[in-house]
């Protein structure tokens, strides 16, 4: 099970406590999802503006 949730990092929560390299995933996917909850408003509003000013 141990090996398994290693060379899976997406297997459970139990990854989370288990594996020592999953802090900087964990950060690394925070960053990602707050990238993306910021630029896809301003992207569709960008394609909204541009179709008005069309």
């Amino acid at each position: 099970m141990y090996v398994k949730n290693r060379l899976n990092p997406n297997f459970g929560p139990s990854t989370i406590v288990r594996t020592p390299d999953s802090v900087p995933q964990l950060k690394k996917s925070l960053i990602w999802s707050l990238l993306f909850t910021i630029l896809t408003p301003i992207w569709s509003f960008r394609q909204i503006f541009a179709e008005v000013a069309y």
